[in-house]
């Protein structure tokens, strides 16, 4: 099944519409480029465990 990160969910507090839909290491990795380049995080295993947490499960494939 495929996962969904929702940028909105993961940092509410930048009011971001940025959302991925893809397979699990897909959607991490795209995530995680994203909120490094876009809202200035630094790229940790940490910020990308944090992403994991934050997928959701999506009923589209």
């Amino acid at each position: 099944m495929s996962k969904i990160f929702k940028c909105s969910k993961f940092n509410p507090a930048v009011n971001c519409t940025y959302t991925v839909l893809g397979d699990t290491e897909f959607v991490v990795l795209e995530a995680d480029r994203h909120v490094i380049e876009e809202h200035g995080y630094q790229d940790s295993p940490g910020l990308r465990e944090q992403i994991r947490e934050s997928l959701e499960e999506s009923n589209i494939e």
